[in-house]
């Protein structure tokens, strides 16, 4: 009874908690949140974009934004603040002469989706973007170690985790994989082929074309730089770079930190970078001015969670104080 009594009262707290969140939201969307956006340069992290009808599906990762909401988001920051490309934001906090409208958006990995339902939007609201690619599965067309790992867990096969990727070397996660994966991947569908896929070097090119999106390098292997050595972290950096510059023909590379929080890097891997990199971008939250360092850049994540209202709070730098997920 007692067990009973408690699962009633966290229903009613639940119901309360949400009926206050969706008054406080609505309140949200009447507020004009640009206002009080005074702050530095922000730059957006977005990794892949999905279909409004398979976004709820347990598959998808939870990192990724629904086409809908993109577009709404897009269209937002086109009519509140002024889209730059990465190149001219770190140009403008280099001189000081950056602005508080200035936004940039950014995408991690080089999914594929990032061609055929991110760019056509993008290119509606003329917002230049860069994405940083993992090279080593654009070049061989595989799936990347994560979005494995988060298939097989949907198909029951417990046998690996995500923080077996967030703590092992990435050698050491491939070969468990290709112990396991094989096994599985008949259970791989088109659909789920299709929305994780990477890019291929034609659409890659394509891209670049259009002349709003530049690339950069995010690992060779998506390795996370702590859990490697230090010969394994140069060449990881270095072969993507090089690739990278390859695919694209572009002169000037970013980088971006796989996973990218505090401790995920260090500052050798810094000196590494600044040999080849006009910056680099982090997972670290939040906006950037005359103090930040330009290859701790900070950026906000952008996931499935985000609404409108949600996207609001979060580039105002508000979210993060009220625990709205």
């Amino acid at each position: 009874m007692s067990s009973l009594s408690e699962f009633l009262k966290d229903m009613i707290k639940e119901k309360t908690y949400q009926k206050a969140k969706s008054i406080f939201l609505f309140f949200v969307n009447l507020w004009p949140w640009h206002v009080l956006c005074s702050h530095g340069v922000k730059i957006l992290t977005y990794h892949g974009i999905c279909s409004d009808e398979i976004s709820y599906e347990e598959w998808i990762p939870p990192h990724f934004v629904k086409l809908s909401e993109f577009e709404k988001q897009m269209r937002y920051i086109s009519r509140y603040f002024k889209p730059v490309n990465l190149r001219n934001a770190v140009k403008a906090l280099k001189s000081g002469s950056f602005s508080s409208k200035m936004i940039v958006v950014t995408f991690d990995d080089g999914y594929a989706n990032n061609f055929y339902l991110a760019l056509p939007i993008l290119k509606k609201f003329s917002i230049p973007a860069t994405i940083f690619l993992v090279t080593k599965y654009i070049i061989n067309q595989d799936l990347f170690p994560f979005d494995k790992i988060r298939l097989l867990n949907y198909w029951g096969v417990k046998d690996i985790g995500m923080t077996d990727y967030l703590n092992s070397p990435i050698s050491q996660l491939n070969y468990q994989l290709s112990q396991i994966w094989p096994k599985h991947k008949h259970l791989l569908t088109e659909k789920q082929w299709e929305i994780l896929r990477p890019l291929t070097i034609e659409e890659i090119r394509k891209m670049k074309s259009t002349g709003l999106i530049d690339f950069g390098a995010h690992t060779h292997s998506h390795c996370i730089l702590k859990n490697e050595s230090r010969d394994t972290r140069k060449k990881e950096i270095a072969i993507s770079i090089k690739k990278v510059k390859e695919i694209t023909n572009q002169k000037e590379i970013p980088f971006s930190y796989p996973n990218g929080q505090t401790g995920d890097f260090d500052e050798e891997d810094i000196l590494c970078i600044k040999k080849f990199c006009y910056c680099a971008v982090s997972g670290i939250w939040g906006h950037n001015d005359h103090y930040t360092n330009l290859f701790k850049l900070r950026r906000y994540p952008i996931g499935l969670y985000h609404s409108l209202d949600i996207f609001k709070l979060e580039i105002s730098g508000l979210k993060k104080y009220l625990f709205l997920n």
